[in-house]
């Protein structure tokens, strides 16, 4: 598999979250919303001192844990809460 792009990391997090459907484009705002959300994450990793890769060259290692803790961070900005984002938080926790 290839490494993923910025863009990419977006795409598949708005399908995660149920935000963008199958085989439609990623609506400009939301993709906006879902890069900067991207730009914290990696921020919050930084800082940790575990930023192991670009947001330009995301490794296939460390696709599927990006897509599920950015769609933890980012779901209440799109109105997700109870149980479905309970079901994304626990899924978060098996990321680390």
């Amino acid at each position: 598999m290839a490494n993923w792009t910025k863009a990419d990391l977006s795409t598949k997090v708005l399908e995660y979250i149920g935000q963008k459907p199958a085989g439609q484009a990623v609506a400009a705002e939301d993709d906006a919303l879902c890069q900067a959300c991207i730009d914290s994450v990696f921020a919050q990793l930084d800082k940790l001192g575990l930023v192991l890769f670009l947001s330009s060259a995301i490794p296939e290692w460390g696709q599927w844990p990006l897509v599920k803790w950015v769609g933890y961070e980012i779901a209440p900005a799109f109105g997700i809460t109870g149980q479905r984002y309970a079901e994304l938080a626990r899924s978060e926790e098996h990321t680390s």
